[in-house]
């Protein structure tokens, strides 16, 4: 019995874990002329932004379907959409690099 409850606890435990995210994830504004910006996320809650040339490293907490991005000013909450991409401020959808927009295509379907 208490081999169950030992096993139960560890899923319990691993199961709470923070959620993260890993990879670069980019996009481009719909202004004119369009403003390339990319994420770089960590695993360790840190991610890095990328806009006009200018880097900055942040940290962020995904709750539910948002990804809360905190920085010095005022927090920016992007939400996670069902095909992996991210849907930022102002319209701008962020799409993880390395992944074919096929696949993408594909998984809306």
């Amino acid at each position: 019995m208490k081999k169950w409850l030992w096993i139960v606890v560890a899923l319990l435990v691993v199961g709470c874990g923070q959620r993260t995210l890993d990879g670069v994830y980019s996009g481009k504004s719909d202004t004119i002329p369009p403003i390339k910006v990319s994420f770089t996320f960590k695993p360790s809650g840190k991610v890095s932004q990328m806009v006009f040339g200018t880097e900055h490293e942040l940290d962020y907490l995904i709750e539910g379907d948002k990804i809360r991005i905190k920085s010095p000013m005022s927090d920016t909450i992007f939400t996670l959409l069902d095909d992996g991409s991210i849907k930022g401020p102002m319209g701008i959808v962020l799409r993880k690099e390395g992944i074919p927009d096929f696949a993408v295509d594909r998984a809306k379907k």
